[in-house]
């Protein structure tokens, strides 16, 4: 957009297996990670919607309610 990149995801519920209504409550981060360096498993660069995210620590995550 010529101030950086706009970028929309969608993953299907189900192929999450997932069956899901409104109302329902879920945890979420989303998270950007950056790694220049192919072909290495270096994280560079991380930022997320949930600033003090702990890695496998889903109660430091935010939540998203469904509509």
């Amino acid at each position: 957009n010529g101030a950086g990149y706009n970028l929309e995801v969608a993953i299907p519920w189900r192929d999450l297996n997932l069956t899901l209504a409104a109302g329902t409550i879920i945890g979420l981060a989303v998270n950007v990670n950056d790694n220049d360096r192919p072909g290495t498993s270096v994280q560079e660069f991380m930022k997320s919607s949930a600033p003090n995210r702990r890695f496998r620590d889903p109660t430091t995550w935010g939540t998203l309610t469904l509509q």
